[in-house]
Formats: structure tokens, sequence, C-alpha cells
């Protein structure tokens, strides 16, 4: 443990003549009695019992989430991570927030957010939560302003069943602000279908704020995602926009960046222009505006 309450579990090895009789297990429940602000847990890929162990682990903590997507806690454990590592090498690395959906929204539509996340927060206040109703946020979280005084801390990824984020945009009529927060939520899941399934039955945008989640998805590594969030913004008004990137000029940036990158990964070879990848010439609209 360190002195700002992380803890961090590296090199685990049980000896052959000890394996299988829940000594790793013990071990690292007793950690988490002391309940880190951040753990981090560590294998080496080259030892399968090791490996295999760690996805026993995941397994039992977050049912059908993604396979070592991380550990998800109780209320009283803030941060997860769990990595596997090859060498000093990581080879998978993810982490598990506790969600804090509220703090996503501006406080105009805080008890509105509270509403739609009470419908997602895990079930179970007391050890770790396995039902899939379970929605964790991982990766950490996106700062950004809405304006000068305001900001919201939105989930750089949400993980967990899209019936359980479905049936939160469902509960709630059409025009509601629940509905339009639930689909925002929508456009940070992991899967790229979802996020643009909500994008799209977000629009048209009916709040400022809308405009920062449509944003972000410019710098997707998905076109389809990112050019259905174009359509968005597009029919945004223009003082909506101005003021987001006025308040949010290093994430804009970013969003930028990357979709110069991602362009340059995956569709500069095919001879697609910069000028033609659709993320990138969305951005420069935006800039024009």
């Amino acid at each position: 443990f360190s002195k700002h309450g992380r803890c961090h579990l590296r090199q685990l090895v049980v000896l052959p003549q000890h394996r299988r009789k829940g000594v790793a297990s013990a071990l690292l429940d007793a950690v988490l009695q002391h309940r880190p602000d951040l753990m981090q847990l560590s294998v080496a890929q080259s030892l399968d019992g090791a490996v295999s162990w760690a996805k026993h682990v995941s397994s039992e903590l977050i049912g059908d989430l993604a396979p070592l997507i991380g550990l998800a806690g109780n209320g009283d454990v803030e941060l997860h991570t769990f990595s596997i590592q090859d060498g000093r090498r990581p080879v998978l690395h993810a982490e598990m927030l506790k969600p804090d959906w509220v703090n996503a929204f501006p406080q105009s539509a805080r008890r509105s957010a509270g509403r739609v996340a009470d419908m997602l927060r895990p079930p179970s206040a007391g050890g770790f939560a396995t039902s899939h109703a379970s929605v964790q946020a991982y990766a950490g979280h996106v700062h950004l302003g809405l304006n000068d005084a305001e900001y919201l801390h939105l989930p750089v990824r949400i993980a967990g069943p899209v019936k359980a984020m479905e049936d939160a945009v469902l509960e709630h009529p059409r025009g509601s602000p629940e509905r339009a927060i639930a689909l925002a939520l929508g456009t940070r899941h992991s899967s790229g279908y979802f996020r643009e399934s909500c994008m799209r039955r977000s629009m048209p945008l009916a709040y400022p704020w809308q405009v920062g989640y449509a944003m972000l998805l410019l710098g997707e590594q998905v076109v389809e995602v990112a050019e259905v969030a174009a359509r968005a913004l597009e029919g945004a008004p223009d003082e909506w926009v101005r003021g987001f990137i006025a308040h949010n000029g290093e994430v804009f940036r970013r969003v930028e960046r990357r979709a110069v990158s991602y362009w340059n990964e995956y569709w500069r070879g095919d001879g697609m222009a910069l000028w033609e990848y659709p993320p990138y010439m969305a951005v420069q609209r935006l800039k024009r505006r």
C-alpha cells in the first residue's frame, strides 16, 4: 500500500504444491478488506495458471461483462485496475470506476440524472456485484466545461449489458430529459452499435450539454458512429457549438488529433485523403461555425 491509499498486487505466484487451494483468492480478499482507493492486480501472461485464475476472478466478480475488463467492486471501493502483463509491456489494462452518472450532467439536470442512475446502480450494497444488471464505468473520465462555472465528468467508457442501458432509455417517454440522459450515457457504451443507435435517437439535440457527448464521438475509430455524431452537431445551434469549443479547446484539439490518427492508421493506406475522411471533415466544419 502507498500513502495515497493505492494498492499494487504484482507478481502473485503460488507454489505448485499449494495451488488450487484458494490461496491467491484469499490473499486478494484480504487486500480488498482494506478498501483501497485504487488497486492494481497484475499477473504474468506467461504463467498459464495465473492467467486462468485471473479470468476466473474476473468472471466471478463481474459475471458476463467483457472478460478481463476489471473488478466491479462494491460502493466502498472507488477504483480498481486489472491488468495482464507480458514482462513490462501491458497486454491488457482496464479500469473499473464507481459510477458517478449524476456528475456527467449539468446541475439543472441532476434530478433527472439521478432517476436514470437509480436504474443503473449495482443491486448489491455489500460484497461484489455479480448481477447482469450491473453497469460500470471504466478507463477514467473526460472533464468538459459547460460554462465558466460548471464542469461535466463523462465516463470514457461504460461496460454492462446493452439491455440494462436500453431499459433505462425505454423507461422514460420521448422528449423527456431522462430519456436524453439515458441516451447520452449510451453514447459512452463499449458497443459501437449501441453508441451509434443512442446518438441517432438523440437527434435533434435538445440541450446544450448534448453537444459535448456528440463532439467526443468525432474522435471515434468507428466511422459510422462519428458520421451520426456529425449530423447531430450540424443541427445544433451555432452558439452551443461555439460555446463548447470555447470552454473545451484542448478536448476539441484532442478529438481532431484522434481523427487524424485513425485516418492515418486505417484509411490513408487505402488512398483516402485526410480532407475526405468524414470525422476530420466534421471537425473542420465545426471550426468554421
